[in-house]
């Protein structure tokens, strides 16, 4: 009869992850068969997510620069709060003959979720009273549509850009404190294996941060390897490296000391995921598995934990081919 498999799962979430479930009962309900303990590796407290917010309002309809006489007259209501009278030179807008301005002012600017959730709702009603009508029409049905995907992709891809690049401003910020939670675990696993598990940022703070700890003179050598299986599930580690921008693998570094074994899942509909193998093929024991759950991005890229994606079947597999069971 096999063992079973008895290991640490240290779990660095996503850019949001941790708002839409509970990772923890996901690897409990997905890996009945491997007796593990679930650490959370929480990076969110070292990045803080205000530039994300921020980057929404950016992508926002109400962040445009007006053009119009009446957005230009409050910019310099402005700043003649800011600045000495003396300083303001007087501004003539354009106008007509008649003395008004030749431009139509601008109607007050909305969020776009409101305005596009009330024509979408227009656009139902359109499709509905086509369908009593025996009229066929496909425009309504796919604006609404499109509408939908486009808010998601704005809003998730947003959260993740902008962590990202809050990232990569200060990796050492982030690094240096999960090495020390990474050490902790390790020596707080009683000898079992630690399996280093990390979702989409999650999983590029992974892998930088056990480089650096195997890069760490100050530990001693059996304390500079704090896992004993890497797993990144849609990840970016090779997207960053091929742009130069990787912590761990700079640019004029050939041939990065990275962590190994590293066991790497991915789908051909995320977006945000990338196979390491190519881009990182002299590490030599890196392993590429294909997630297959359904969806287009954005969905895709937040269904990993779910049963169908057949990541935590990879997981397992990984797990009990190297740690017995």
């Amino acid at each position: 009869m096999s063992r079973r498999p008895s290991v640490v799962i240290a779990y660095a979430y996503g850019a949001s992850d941790w708002k839409t479930g509970d990772a923890r009962v996901a690897f409990r309900d997905n890996l009945p068969d491997i007796e593990h303990d679930f650490e959370p590796v929480d990076w969110r407290p070292y990045l803080p997510s205000p530039q994300a917010h921020l980057l929404r309002f950016v992508r926002n309809r109400d962040a445009e620069a007006p053009c119009d006489d009446t957005g230009a007259s409050v910019a310099r209501a402005a700043s003649m709060r800011v600045a000495p009278a003396a300083q303001v030179a007087p501004q003539v807008a354009p106008a007509t003959a008649a003395g008004r301005s030749s431009r139509t002012p601008r109607s007050p600017r909305t969020y776009p979720a409101r305005s596009d959730l009330a024509a979408t709702a227009a656009e139902r009603a359109a499709v509905a009273e086509g369908r009593r009508d025996g009229r066929r029409s496909l425009d309504p049905l796919t604006r609404p549509a499109m509408r939908v995907v486009h808010h998601a992709m704005v809003d998730y891809a947003g959260i993740t850009m902008a962590d990202v690049l809050g990232y990569l401003r200060d990796p050492a910020a982030v690094i240096e404190p999960i090495a020390q939670r990474l050490v902790e675990i390790r020596r707080g696993a009683g000898g079992r294996p630690v399996v280093a598990v990390g979702l989409s940022l999650g999983g590029i703070i992974m892998v930088d941060t056990l480089a650096s700890i195997l890069a760490d003179e100050r530990l001693p050598e059996s304390e500079r390897r704090a896992a004993d299986l890497l797993v990144t599930v849609g990840s970016q580690s090779a997207a960053l490296r091929a742009m130069g921008v990787m912590p761990s693998a700079p640019r004029d570094v050939l041939h990065p000391r990275l962590f190994t074994p590293w066991l790497n899942v991915w789908h051909e509909h995320d977006y945000l995921s990338y196979p390491v193998g190519a881009v990182f093929e002299h590490l030599g024991d890196v392993c590429d598995r294909r997630a297959v759950q359904r969806g287009a991005f954005p969905g895709v890229h937040s269904g990993y934990l779910n049963r169908s994606s057949r990541f935590f079947g990879h997981l397992g597999d990984s797990i009990r081919e190297r740690f017995g069971g």
